[in-house]
């Protein structure tokens, strides 16, 4: 489902923001803090700005990036298994890259 800027994403369980959306991110992250919303998006740095899963090209790949402190703070508990195949990274300030 799409959704309009403004409208409640208390709606859903997992977010996908899409790189269109980029200028809109901190209002967006901020709009779902504290809910158990699983967000997701492929613009870079997503993970680092305080997103859950960030989706990133690397050698014609896609990789993941993931905050587990980002899950955390949306009671969510990633799966070590997911873990194990991600780069695991945090927001500026939280002493990961």
């Amino acid at each position: 489902r799409r959704f309009r800027r403004n409208e409640d994403l208390h709606q859903c369980h997992i977010l996908f923001i899409s790189s269109s959306e980029r200028k809109y991110l901190a209002q967006i992250l901020d709009s779902v803090k504290g809910s158990s919303i699983l967000t997701v998006a492929d613009t870079d740095g997503f993970a680092r700005q305080g997103g859950i899963i960030g989706l990133v090209l690397e050698e014609n790949r896609v990789r993941l990036e993931i905050n587990p402190q980002a899950a955390e703070r949306s009671y969510l508990k990633i799966s070590s298994k997911l873990l194990a195949l991600a780069r695991i990274v945090g927001e500026p300030g939280e002493g990961r890259d």
